[in-house]
């Protein structure tokens, strides 16, 4: 289900999604930089098994958040495989449950303030909308990177007021 909604909140627009339950293959790590060790972790997995040219949906979010005063934090990522995927290498399989979804994408080169912003414009975008916010995992899904910059779809997790 894709709504589109045709409010902008800031310079984004938002639209609601509802994900489907997926089968995923999680990877974990916590540093100074967990999303590129995260990633790498799931690269590696992907060459282990002879998968790199399966472009799959790939989802990531911090796990556990930053803290003011510390330098390392989590970061988790997600890849979608088939129901009869069972190697797993360091990772961990994970049935992901889906859910109800408020949307914006983003496209930087400067992602430290740009994705924070982005946040901040869905929840202003829910909190003057007909949802509240949800309880399931808030995420980003990595659509695109290059040298020149990042593409990622940033997923808050709504309900239906009421």
């Amino acid at each position: 289900m894709v709504e589109n909604d045709n409010r902008k909140q800031g310079s984004a627009k938002v639209r609601v999604v509802e994900l489907l339950p997926m089968r995923v293959i999680s990877f974990h790590a916590i540093s100074e930089q967990p999303e590129n060790d995260s990633l790498e972790k799931l690269i590696k997995w992907k060459q282990d098994n002879n998968k790199e040219s399966i472009k799959n949906r790939r989802f990531g979010f911090n796990n556990p958040n930053p803290e003011e005063g510390k330098s390392e934090y989590g970061y988790e990522i997600w890849e979608v495989i088939d129901e009869d995927e069972t190697e797993t290498g360091d990772g961990v399989i994970k049935q992901f449950g889906g859910g109800l979804y408020a949307v914006t994408s983003i496209k930087t080169d400067n992602p430290a303030s740009d994705i924070l912003k982005g946040w901040q414009n869905l929840h202003s975008w829910v909190l003057d909308s007909k949802y509240i916010q949800g309880e399931h995992q808030w995420m980003e899904e990595h659509i695109e990177f290059n040298d020149k910059f990042i593409k990622l779809d940033l997923l808050l997790p709504i309900e239906v007021k009421g």
